[in-house]
């Protein structure tokens, strides 16, 4: 009889589990995942990363609330002419009988007693301590902000170095696509012809050769993967996003670089590194100047407000007054208050303390504004240098593609070696290699350049315009691309005919 009463609420509840089992499931179905390869990549220019970099990269945020911490402190530290509010509050019993307190409180003859005072103070002159004090915090905020900018310098030229990286594996992609296409052709071919005049020892070598290519390609493609998602990760890019760069082909940068003075005078004025020596020396200095005025005293203005109650029938009070009834009274008053603490043992040491590290800062701030500008000069001359290279660079692929056509004219003519255009080939893509990675390196070492002396300065000086910052970042301003270039597909790599006596992209 209880199994047949209660058999429909079993069916009910086993109908609800069932339901919330499939409503528990329902969301996984609905929520598709979206189909990334769907999605066209966005293209950015070099100066939309950096822009886009600026405006959303997490690290840059972070630094600027240093500066807002700073701030913080600064209003802190003026503290002159800012009331101090004070108060505090007793709630206690006391005895009934002051004559006889002990046994009053124990037999439990007592009363509910209440205290509240409150004090207002106003600090006045401190005779130099408040303002080195607000001085020292004005150097912290000066400090952060110029943090701020190098972390700012330091963005730019990771997101110039990605994207100069990612330009060079395209390069270096293409490169390899060619070389292996055109490795795998003369392959089949020897191995078609039965009159070949490959022996199988080059077949094989030729077969080494190309697997070679093949591992250089796949690491490649693995670091421009990388590349790409560090380029996302610095402009706060979700993973997921599809990116791609509006150029396909490295280039050198072409600047002026004849004047190296400029450059150095420019780092050793702009730069944070610099900045932040001074404010170091500025800060130690100060401290020490602190020290020795903190044997002065301290003035202030206070006003306060104390009233205490409790029950009226306390026996044995001698005084009513307000000022000497400890339990009933209402007090006030204002004035003045001088206050300070003389120490000249202690503030000997801490003085002279502060004194060594203050003259330990000034030498070593000497010594580091020197190194900064050595390292500027370094920087100044690594860049020539890399410019140089890549001229050099240049030319040499010029010479090696001319030989690489007259091999090749020689041999279609009979009167050449086929293994001669075949290291004249692979010269060619050696050379032309060496000429890209020359590139970026010197690409790089115009952007270090630039991070030293400054965004401004360095514009000044090349003529470049500065990045702008975008307040309101439209990530929908940069339309999807297309179609992506179809440069890859080349039957043969060499050179175009008008590239033989191609003149120099690099000015010196």
């Amino acid at each position: 009889m209880k199994n047949n009463v209660f058999r429909p609420f079993r069916r009910i509840f086993a109908l609800a589990l069932v339901v919330c089992v499939i409503a528990s499931f329902c969301p996984r179905v609905v929520q598709a995942k979206p189909d990334l390869t769907a999605q066209k990549p966005m293209v950015f220019t070099l100066e939309q990363c950096i822009a886009m970099a600026l405006n959303e990269n997490q690290k840059l945020k972070a630094a600027g609330y240093d500066v807002a911490a700073a701030k913080g402190q600064l209003r802190e530290a003026d503290a002159r002419w800012w009331p101090v509010f004070d108060y505090e509050a007793y709630l206690a019993p006391v005895p009934r009988n002051v004559t006889d307190a002990v046994n009053s409180f124990f037999s439990w003859n007592v009363a509910a007693w209440a205290r509240v005072k409150f004090v207002l103070g106003i600090p006045m002159y401190a005779f130099g301590q408040l303002t080195e004090a607000k001085k020292l915090a004005e150097g912290g905020v000066i400090a952060a902000q110029h943090r701020v900018v190098k972390e700012r310098e330091k963005l730019i030229y990771d997101i110039k170095q990605i994207y100069y990286g990612i330009l060079f594996g395209k390069e270096m992609k293409k490169l390899l696509g060619k070389a292996i296409d055109g490795l795998s052709g003369q392959i089949d071919s020897a191995e078609e012809d039965e009159e070949s005049d490959h022996s199988p020892y080059e077949l094989l070598e030729m077969k080494v050769f190309r697997e070679e290519l093949n591992q250089q390609l796949e690491r490649t493609k693995v670091e421009m993967k990388l590349a790409y998602a560090g380029l996302k990760l610095q402009m706060g890019l979700p993973p997921y996003i599809k990116i791609e760069l509006d150029r396909d082909v490295l280039e050198p940068e072409v600047v002026d670089l004849s004047l190296q003075g400029d450059y150095v005078q420019a780092s050793m004025e702009h730069r944070p590194d610099s900045k932040l020596i001074e404010v170091g020396v500025d800060t130690k200095r100060r401290l020490w100047k602190l020290e020795k005025r903190k044997m002065a005293p301290k003035l202030g203005g206070a006003f306060y407000f104390d009233f205490g109650r409790t029950h009226k029938s306390i026996q044995g009070l001698t005084a009513t007054d307000d000022f000497n009834n400890p339990f009933n009274f209402t007090r006030a008053g204002i004035g003045l208050r001088l206050s300070g603490r003389l120490d000249f043992h202690g503030a000997s040491g801490r003085i002279k303390k502060a004194r060594a590290e203050y003259l330990k800062a000034l030498y070593e701030g000497q010594m580091g504004k020197k190194g900064l500008e050595l390292e500027a000069k370094k920087t100044y001359e690594e860049a020539v240098k890399l410019k140089k290279k890549v001229l050099s660079a240049r030319k040499s692929m010029s010479m090696a593609n001319q030989m690489m056509f007259l091999s090749k004219t020689n041999y279609e003519m009979g009167i050449g070696d086929q293994e001669e255009y075949a290291n004249s080939l692979k010269l060619v893509l050696g050379l032309r290699g060496k000429y890209f990675k020359s590139v970026f390196d010197y690409n790089c070492a115009l952007a270090n350049l630039e991070q030293k002396v400054g965004e401004e300065r360095y514009g000044q000086l090349t003529g470049r315009p500065n990045i702008p910052v975008y307040e309101a970042f439209d990530v929908g301003q940069y339309e999807p691309r297309a179609e992506e270039n179809g440069n890859d597909n080349d039957d043969e790599f060499i050179y175009e005919e008008g590239d033989q006596n191609e003149t120099e992209t690099v000015e010196e």
